[in-house]
């Protein structure tokens, strides 16, 4: 649900010209970084009624929409950086490169008990 609504936001972000131009002046200024930063975690308490509705204790919701913002801030970047590409299939690489990161594919057969090397 969410992943698939940010996957498709790009049709609500603004130009990339303006986000390239926005990043650049809140990496170069302190305050605003500090701010986005703020602004950010209002976003993400924003959905969390509505996942909790659907019956997701608290806890495991605010760690679904971090997961899912994470996979955000790695596919947003290259979003911006790689104009031919969408962000839809950016986050779809994001996704994969979290799933290989915590669930290394393991051997498929296996030796007398042990993976083969």
């Amino acid at each position: 649900m969410l992943l698939g609504a940010l996957g498709t936001a790009e049709e609500i972000f603004r130009p990339r010209e303006f986000l390239l131009r926005r990043g650049r002046v809140i990496a170069a200024n302190p305050a605003l970084a500090e701010r986005d930063l703020i602004k950010l975690a209002d976003i993400a308490d924003a959905p969390a009624p509505a996942i909790e509705r659907r019956g997701v204790e608290p806890g495991k919701a605010r760690f679904i929409i971090d997961v899912v913002l994470a996979i955000h801030r790695r596919a947003m970047p290259r979003w911006l950086a790689e104009p031919d590409t969408t962000l839809s299939q950016l986050m779809a690489q994001a996704v994969a490169e979290l799933r290989e990161a915590v669930m290394p594919s393991a051997p498929t057969t296996r030796r007398r008990g042990k993976p083969l090397d």
